[in-house]
């Protein structure tokens, strides 16, 4: 089914924690703006041409440059002013940018921060606008692989929409590898258990690694999965020293510390630069529909590999996911009708997605299938297989632990790496961490 937009123009153990650190923002500068400006159509200086009113969109994806390239030759009423966003630094900078009146129109956020900016409803909610978009059948609310409401709504407003499905997080593995071992294969019911087993068989070092280590995003969600949390509902309490928080973080430290079944950062050197590629690493952990990662780490399809969800808890059978979704939001800014005539085309138009995703190969959350209808050959089938696994909505959580995430992120993996350094046991590093943290809370 084709878009109703067609018609719009408009990673020693040290090192191992290195890998583990979250690239949270640094202090964000504050950037003025420019005003809003015109420009003739066809981006000559010549005043005898049409004016185009501009558009201020800032995106930190920095490769969908070639969307406003192509909405600037084909729009005879705006120019897109393309600005990469910072990625680290997109939460404090926003802010900043709201406050001094100098937003941009339109803007495509990152996951983690997008939560903490919808709940101070600093973008400008969408309810209206898209219904009537969907009324007059510019677009179809229909055709969202994730709904609106569902990542961009909060206090019965929608303050943004999703630009991509939600970035799930598989287990990769390679299938020769796991047949030498006499292993069994991962399934989407598989516990921590059954990983455990199948990691001794796998890991012989140095001939076959087991895994990667876990990194920050699945340390989260092992813990919802065992029923823990990392902070309260209301971002004012730490709870890594509740039990079930403390169990899912000693099974990961169990994988490196005691069955050693992690490659260690010091053996990376034995498998080259494309680690999972050597063919000697029985798992990864990454994203389910990144093509292009696929090609690289099986050297264009030289062994087969099976995607599947990270085990679960053998306590709960749990599943929860983080769920990093991008998310295209709307400002007041100079030129509002601009950035919405911008927003609704980069985000639901058939140039614009073709652009996103078959080009560039990040998935779209508008209308994927017919996207996916046009690959062929291996490239269709990943992603159509990846496509089942976008519909578990229930149980995805927004990812954000408070305005103070950078703080909190950094005392999280410093607790970690007190762990596999031997420093501290995991009851002590959580209990620890937990005051620190709450004491960052309390300073408000």
């Amino acid at each position: 089914m084709m878009s109703k937009v067609n018609e719009q123009s408009g990673f020693s153990r040290r090192q191992l924690l290195k890998g583990l650190a979250v690239a949270t923002g640094a202090a964000a500068v504050a950037a003025c703006a420019p005003p809003a400006a015109t420009a003739p159509a066809d981006g000559d200086s010549d005043g005898g041409m049409t004016e185009r009113t501009r558009v201020r969109c800032s995106n930190f994806i920095a490769v969908m440059k070639p969307q406003a390239e192509l909405y600037n030759e084909i729009n005879e009423n705006y120019i897109v002013d393309f600005e990469v966003a910072p990625w680290g630094e997109m939460y404090e900078r926003i802010l900043l940018d709201v406050a001094a009146g100098t937003p941009p129109d339109c803007m495509v956020f990152t996951g983690p921060w997008w939560y903490g900016l919808m709940i101070q409803k600093v973008t400008h909610p969408l309810n209206d606008l898209l219904q009537q978009a969907d009324a007059d059948g510019t677009i179809d609310l229909d055709l969202y692989v994730v709904p609106p409401e569902k990542v961009g709504g909060y206090d019965g407003e929608i303050w943004g929409t999703a630009y991509n499905p939600p970035n799930l997080r598989a287990l990769w593995h390679n299938v020769q590898l796991f047949d030498e071992a006499g292993a069994d294969h991962p399934t989407d019911d598989w516990t921590w258990d059954d990983l455990t087993e199948a990691l001794l068989k796998v890991s012989d070092p140095p001939n076959r690694f087991g895994m990667t280590p876990v990194f920050l995003w699945l340390w989260q969600e092992m813990i919802w999965s065992n029923g823990g949390e990392l902070i309260s509902e209301d971002f004012s309490t730490c709870h890594l020293d509740m039990p079930e928080s403390i169990q899912a973080i000693q099974q990961a430290a169990d994988w490196a510390l005691e069955h050693e079944v992690v490659l260690m950062p010091a053996d990376r050197g034995l498998l080259g630069d494309n680690v999972f590629g050597s063919g000697k690493l029985g798992c990864v952990m990454h994203a389910f529909s990144d093509w292009d990662t696929h090609l690289v780490w099986t050297n264009n399809d030289e062994f087969p590999i099976e995607l599947h969800y990270f085990p679960t808890s053998p306590n709960t059978g749990k599943r929860a996911h983080s769920g990093e979704v991008h998310i295209a939001a709307m400002f007041d800014g100079e030129n509002f009708d601009g950035g919405w005539d911008y927003f609704l085309w980069s985000t639901t138009s058939e140039e614009a997605l073709g652009i996103q995703m078959l080009d560039v190969g990040i998935n779209c959350a508008y209308n994927q299938d017919y996207y996916i209808e046009q690959m062929t050959g291996a490239r269709r089938e990943w992603y159509a297989r990846a496509r089942q696994y976008e519909g578990i909505m229930d149980d995805i959580r927004l990812d954000w632990v408070g305005p103070k995430s950078q703080e909190i992120w950094n005392l999280f993996n410093a607790s970690i790496d007190s762990i596999y350094l031997q420093e501290k046991t995991v009851e002590e590093a959580m209990v620890d961490v937990t005051a620190d943290i709450n004491a960052v809370i309390a300073e408000g």
